[in-house]
């Protein structure tokens, strides 16, 4: 977790205001683990980080990037975006969708 907080600030400190305000409004005070099948069972699922609607930014630990994800069910990512991408990217993704 120590990693990812670190990650989350570096990556935090570049996003542009425009993302930057709407980031606000979707991070979740605390990552939480979420589950999703196969991709992460070894490591008892990603972290989601923010939320709007119904979607979620998660950091993929495997890809070491951020993805988004349309969800049905709290707590579950129904599918995993092996790409990985910067946190203002996955922010960006998530503002247009």
């Amino acid at each position: 977790m120590t990693e990812l907080a670190e990650t989350l600030t570096e990556q935090e400190k570049n996003l542009p205001t425009e993302l930057a305000d709407f980031w606000a409004l979707m991070r979740l005070p605390e990552p939480e683990l979420w589950e999703q099948h196969p991709w992460a069972d070894e490591g008892c699922g990603f972290w989601v980080l923010g939320v709007a609607s119904r979607l979620c930014i998660y950091y993929n630990d495997h890809t070491r990037g951020f993805s988004v994800c349309r969800f049905e069910r709290w707590g579950v990512i129904p599918e995993c975006d092996c790409q990985g991408q910067s946190l203002a990217g996955a922010v960006h993704t998530a503002r247009t969708l």
